[in-house]
């Protein structure tokens, strides 16, 4: 029971750790490339799997092979993150000044990509709670495997629910969904820079 009661809440921490900052700046940026309901859902579910295989990877080194990676090498990895943002706003900026504002197909494997990275910076914690919570190796990767689902059941849903925002304005006020895909990529490049900041200079 009490392991049952673990795995619910890994679920729901995973499904509200997609809501962080950093993940919502990318995926707006990937959900205002696209157009259609169903495509920019597929990439909130590609992020979601990158996300996830990546903390399962890193959860397999350090619980089954007991590989100790530092709380300082994770910080690091954070400044990729920020890199990753950075160079997301600045291509979608650069998109949107030649007028691509929109295009018809889905980018699996760029919203696979910025997943991985995602939790090749988040992993630390989540792992290391897996490690403190549970009693064995097996629960440890289960409890990794459902926080994954909770993050991509969390992310597809956001994908969809901006998508369909955004379709919704379109009809109505394009000059809004102008100004969001705009203020979207700005938030990226500006965000980005902080976390670069935090994760380099910052003790």
């Amino acid at each position: 029971m009490q392991d049952l009661i673990l795995f619910i809440i890994a679920f729901s921490v995973g499904f509200v750790h997609t809501f962080e900052a950093d993940h919502l700046a990318a995926v707006t940026n990937l959900v205002t490339r696209n157009i259609g309901f169903s495509v920019t859902a597929k990439d909130g579910f590609y992020w979601g799997i990158g996300h996830s295989a990546t903390i399962w990877f890193i959860g397999l080194v350090i619980l089954v092979f007991k590989y100790n990676i530092s709380n300082t090498s994770f910080s690091k990895l954070e400044s990729i993150v920020g890199l990753m943002l950075i160079v997301l706003g600045v291509v979608r900026m650069i998109h949107f000044k030649k007028g691509h504002q929109h295009t018809k197909f889905s980018s699996p494997k760029l919203a696979f990509g910025v997943g991985v990275v995602h939790g090749l910076a988040g992993s630390g914690a989540v792992v290391a709670a897996a490690v403190t919570k549970t009693s064995n190796i097996s629960s440890g990767l289960i409890y990794l495997l459902l926080f994954g689902l909770g993050s991509i059941v969390g992310m597809f849903s956001v994908s969809a629910g901006l998508s369909w925002m955004l379709q919704k304005l379109n009809f109505k006020i394009t000059t809004l969904v102008t100004l969001f895909t705009f203020f979207s990529s700005l938030i990226c490049i500006v965000y980005g820079s902080v976390i670069i900041y935090n994760s380099l200079f910052t003790i």
